[in-house]
């Protein structure tokens, strides 16, 4: 028997999800599953992900890591930067290996779509 959730706890949860913008639905589903897993619970303007977490959350198996690097920027922050959700990324190498950096400029308002202004 499954556990009845009270209209209280649904709304509560649609209001935390209300100000993703239609446009994420847009982007392609790895795109998506990053902003999901990575930003969207993360208010913090500058953020760390090393590359075997991103590898593990979106699923991805290719072990030759410039290929993979090169898929996460193609296929999830390139898409991510030219919507607006994200203002831009950097990639860097260290010692536990390769880690991007995700900025978010919270000033910075979203593309505006609308053409009748």
């Amino acid at each position: 028997m499954k556990a009845k959730q009270s209209p209280l706890s649904i709304r509560s949860w649609v209001r935390n999800y209300d100000w993703i913008r239609e446009d994420l639905y847009s982007l392609p589903a790895s795109a998506q599953i990053f902003f999901r897993k990575f930003i969207v619970n993360n208010n913090l303007p500058k953020i760390p992900i090393n590359l075997g977490n991103i590898a593990q959350k979106l699923n991805l198996i290719d072990k030759n890591k410039p290929n993979l690097e090169n898929t996460i920027t193609t296929n999830v922050l390139d898409p991510l930067k030219m919507q607006g959700f994200i203002s831009s990324y950097e990639k860097a190498h260290g010692l536990h290996g390769t880690k991007f950096f995700v900025y978010r400029d919270f000033n910075e308002r979203p593309p505006d779509n609308d053409e009748t202004k």
